[in-house]
């Protein structure tokens, strides 16, 4: 490794280091840009004159010493096997920044809304039992005389109708099932704090 040279700029006096193998070469001054050749110096640093910094110039320090930081907001940690700074809610496995969330308390009127569909769904269900029946039973009885929509009331056309309302009849009642019983709690409203 060779050793270093004080390069001083004859414009803005300037104090530089470099390597010996400069001597006798052009450089630009980083402070003022003009542009001079080195001479040779006399001087040569000692390792007294080296700054504290560049003697330790990572500033690594023992072990023990050592605190833990927060990538995020470098506030120090809990401890060294904190996953979550206390600080700003940054997560260090993860990588993301917990948010704070306020909770909004739902309504009456809220929670009404929510069990409306699935009510409605029952009440469907409901009337299509009662359409089944009277399909079945009472209907044949009232298109007997006439020749019109005599059709309607034959046994092939019935069990089509009966299966199709059913068909819904399900699908209602799934749709009933989970907003009634399985989930009966409208989700919750949160706002960014």
């Amino acid at each position: 490794m060779a050793s270093l040279i004080d390069i001083t700029c004859p414009e803005c006096k300037k104090q530089m280091k470099a390597p010996e193998t400069m001597q006798g070469k052009k450089i630009r001054c980083r402070g003022c840009g003009h542009t001079f050749a080195v001479a040779a110096s006399s001087k040569k640093p000692s390792a007294l004159d080296v700054d504290d910094d560049e003697a330790n110039p990572y500033g690594v320090v023992n072990e023990q010493e050592t605190v833990v930081r927060c990538p995020h907001c470098t506030h120090e940690m809990e401890s060294k096997e904190a996953v979550i700074c206390l600080h700003c809610g940054y997560n260090i496995q993860t990588r993301q920044r917990l948010g704070t969330k306020q909770v909004i308390e739902t309504s009456g009127g809220e929670h009404f809304a929510w069990l409306l569909p699935g009510i409605m769904a029952v009440v469907g269900i409901l009337v299509l039992i009662g359409f089944d029946l009277f399909y079945c039973l009472a209907f044949p009885k009232m298109v007997e005389k006439s020749e019109d929509y005599k059709w309607l009331s034959y046994g092939g056309i019935r069990v089509w109708i009966v299966i199709l309302t059913f068909f819904v009849m399900a699908i209602l009642g799934k749709f009933a099932y989970r907003r009634l019983i399985v989930n009966p709690t409208p989700p919750e409203i949160e706002r960014d704090i």
